[in-house]
């Protein structure tokens, strides 16, 4: 029994090379952290370093908005928004970073920074029943249940052309299809993640919560810059939403940045 136990073992550190080959040969693996997209990127950090963080964000915004949106830039002009006050905006580019590096140290360190100043992230049953996904991106999980289909199909076409690797393909292919409903399962669950559910960042000073959503509707409460809410609906321009203490009530569309997977609802602050 213990012989078949290291068998099986070393079967499945054997597909997770497999995996860890495709996630190379596709390129769309974690990006690095600190990796650079041209001089202009370059020439963002240094302005940061010399303390002009309103140009350096908008430095980096240019090069978001040229189709250059990774990690590193969400990250770094998550900091250049924190310097220059705006917590808001910094919570939302964190929030983007997280998003495509998961496991960043230096991303997780800065939101629970602002999480601890602005207040936590509204999580319901639902998000802790999801959290586990979080530890692969979107587009990883995508990797990853696409590289066990192809494992699939290619001991499948194996067993077609040598039907005598039958018997030896068998583990393989019993493992592989349980990797793969595994991933297909996580995939699922992160695009819930993603799609099913609504957040949003509060990116002004004070907002106003109200009953309704009309400005003479009376004042329900109020939120700091960098809260974060759950968006349940809106009406003309406004929003309805949720914050972590469970009340809900509406707040003027500019005053909210709506996240979404890779993007942000409303344009970049000046």
């Amino acid at each position: 029994m213990s012989h078949l136990s290291g068998n099986i073992l070393g079967q499945w550190r054997y597909l997770l090379r497999v995996l860890a080959l495709v996630f190379l040969l596709g390129g769309t693996a974690m990006p690095g952290l600190y990796a650079t997209v041209g001089s202009d990127f370059i020439k963002a950090n240094r302005l940061y370093e010399e303390g002009q963080y309103l140009e350096a964000a908008a430095l980096y915004q240019q090069l978001i908005q040229k189709g250059h949106p990774t990690p590193a830039l969400y990250f770094n002009l998550g900091n250049a928004y924190l310097k220059s006050g705006q917590i808001g905006w910094a919570r939302a580019c964190y929030w983007l970073a997280r998003e495509a590096a998961p496991r960043d140290p230096d991303i997780h360190m800065n939101w629970r920074l602002l999480e601890q100043q602005a207040g936590p992230e509204p999580v319901t049953w639902w998000h802790r029943f999801l959290r586990p996904s979080r530890w692969l991106s979107l587009n990883e999980w995508i990797l990853v249940a696409a590289a066990f289909v192809w494992i699939i199909l290619g001991l499948f076409a194996l067993i077609q052309w040598r039907p005598s690797a039958k018997p030896r393909c068998r583990r393989w292919l019993q493992l592989s299809l349980i990797g793969g409903v595994l991933a297909f399962l996580g995939l699922l669950m992160s695009l819930c993640d993603h799609y099913g559910i609504s957040r949003g960042v509060v990116v002004t000073e004070k907002a106003e919560i109200k009953r309704g959503p009309i400005e003479e509707s009376q004042v329900f409460y109020t939120l700091s810059n960098g809260a974060m809410v759950k968006v349940i609906d809106r009406q003309f321009d406004w929003w309805q939403v949720t914050d972590p203490n469970g009340r809900t009530g509406w707040l003027p569309e500019k005053q909210l940045v709506l996240l979404r997977p890779g993007r942000i609802s409303i344009p970049w602050p000046k």
